[in-house]
């Protein structure tokens, strides 16, 4: 009896506000809609007797503002998720169209950004380069093709003989009218990743069309504008070595060749002889939606070789965007390294900084992945709000799992975000968790109101068992 006068009383103390709001309504305007604004959500526990009624106060026609309802909702999501147990977390929220702050959470911590990092790179190498920066790789060469007589001596005889005596022994010595290139030949590269092992038939092709049936001369790199040991201006398939790889490119063709292979500086009065160009837009457009590390790495060191130092680049940036550049530790292009170190909010004036300037913007955001579409988040939120909508780069370490990047609210704001989550245990519940919080920026469920649910839930009643069932019987 007791229990259940204290069930009535919880019920009647929370429906006390209602009737007294209901005294200057028509008993018929009374209705869910009123409800929904008069109350939040309401949960009332006492012991093994619960009377619990959920009614969600931020659904259709909300009394919160739109601000103050997103970040209410934000909020809740990160500090009551149960992805969060255990996680370092970073996260901030920027409305481009109201220009402030829509949401921020350990905003200035600094954390692994993991493959976000490729944001700095891209976003610098647009504002320094320019979308239509050509990669070049070019072929030079020094000589030209002369008609020689090659000697051809039998194995048999011995290699310490004359070639006056072997006339003489001989009578007719073999020999063969061979086309000769007397000269040398000079890759200059500028950091393109794009060129490939096609690229590289093509250049061998161009050397055979001069009409040559051997070289007597060598194959060099160009170095430069090479600053760096650990990384070549020339890049096949996204690796060093083109001297190596022409050589027996050309060895294939059964053109002899055997000079030397090995890098030099090319000469003023060399004749350019083939040319490969790609194009800054159409770097990043791999680098940022396959993630491609060899590729973010290219751009950075293409940076790099204006200022002899890749990290100058951002770092100046940095500065620009009015943040110290020695709290960061920006320690290469791709995010690859966990020494990386900046915070969301770094990364979030990075993309506003973007934003602001059409000609960065338009190139940056077209390489993004699109959430369900492609890139790596064509597997990810395909059946949320999110779907089509996010444009981000993700980023995955070890312990690491990021997203920043761009989306558009449900009253057609334009948010930047930067999600920056580490020391996670699973990289499934932490990429939950970034989806989660791309549903609510995306999705404020303004038009489709959460389901209400009023459970009462009473002393649970014991199961009558079989054993029992018989004592009753007897």
């Amino acid at each position: 009896m007791n229990q259940r006068k204290i069930s009535t009383f919880l019920f009647l103390l929370a429906f006390c506000p209602l009737f007294l709001f209901a005294q200057d309504i028509k008993p018929r305007q009374l209705s869910q809609e009123h409800i929904e604004k008069s109350l939040d959500t309401i949960s009332l526990y006492k012991e093994s007797n619960v009377l619990s009624i959920e009614i969600d106060s931020l659904s259709r026609d909300s009394i919160l503002p739109w601000p103050f309802y997103m970040t209410a909702r934000l909020d809740t999501a990160m500090r009551t998720s149960p992805y969060m147990k255990g996680v370092t977390a970073g996260v901030m929220v920027y409305d481009f169209t109201a220009d402030s702050v829509l949401y921020s959470y350990n905003e200035k911590r600094l954390l692994k950004p993991a493959s976000t990092e490729k944001l700095l790179t891209s976003v610098t190498a647009l504002k320094e380069l320019g979308a239509d920066h050509p990669f070049y790789s070019r072929l030079y060469y020094t000589g030209e093709v002369k008609l020689d007589t090659i000697y051809f001596v039998p194995d048999s005889i011995r290699a310490d003989i004359p070639l006056e005596e072997l006339v003489d022994t001989l009578g007719n010595p073999l020999y063969k009218f061979m086309k000769v290139f007397h000269g040398d030949f000079y890759g200059v590269g500028s950091y393109d990743p794009v060129f490939s092992g096609t690229d590289l038939n093509a250049f061998a092709d161009s050397i055979v069309a001069l009409g040559m049936d051997s070289i007597a001369g060598n194959i060099y790199e160009d170095v430069s504008n090479r600053y760096n040991l650990s990384i070549s201006p020339f890049l096949v398939n996204k690796t060093g070595s083109f001297a190596s790889k022409l050589r027996d490119a050309l060895k294939l063709r059964n053109v002899l060749f055997s000079g030397l292979t090995g890098t030099s500086v090319c000469p003023e009065d060399t004749v350019l002889l083939a040319e490969q160009v790609h194009t800054l837009k159409q770097i990043l457009n791999r680098m940022m939606k396959q993630s491609d590390n060899q590729y973010a790495e290219a751009v950075f060191h293409k940076i790099g070789s204006l200022r002899n130092y890749p990290i100058h680049g951002v770092r100046n940036l940095i500065g620009e965007l009015s943040f110290n550049p020695d709290t960061y530790i920006i320690a290469d292009g791709s995010g690859l390294s966990h020494d990386n170190k900046v915070s969301p909010e770094l990364e979030i004036a990075f993309l506003k900084y973007a934003r602001e300037n059409d000609s960065i913007y338009n190139t940056l955001y077209s390489s993004l992945p699109i959430a369900g579409v492609d890139g790596t988040l064509s597997e990810r939120m395909k059946e949320l709000p999110a779907y089509r909508n996010v444009r981000a780069k993700t980023g995955t370490l070890n312990d690491v799992i990021t997203l920043s990047g761009y989306c558009t609210s449900a009253n057609n704001h334009e948010l930047i975000f930067a999600i920056m989550l580490n020391d996670i245990k699973s990289s499934i519940t932490a990429k939950a968790l970034e989806d989660e919080l791309c549903t609510i920026m995306t999705h404020d469920e303004t038009f489709i109101p959460k389901k209400k649910v009023i459970v009462v839930k009473h002393r649970p009643v014991r199961r009558r068992t079989a054993a029992r069932k018989r004592r009753r019987r007897r």
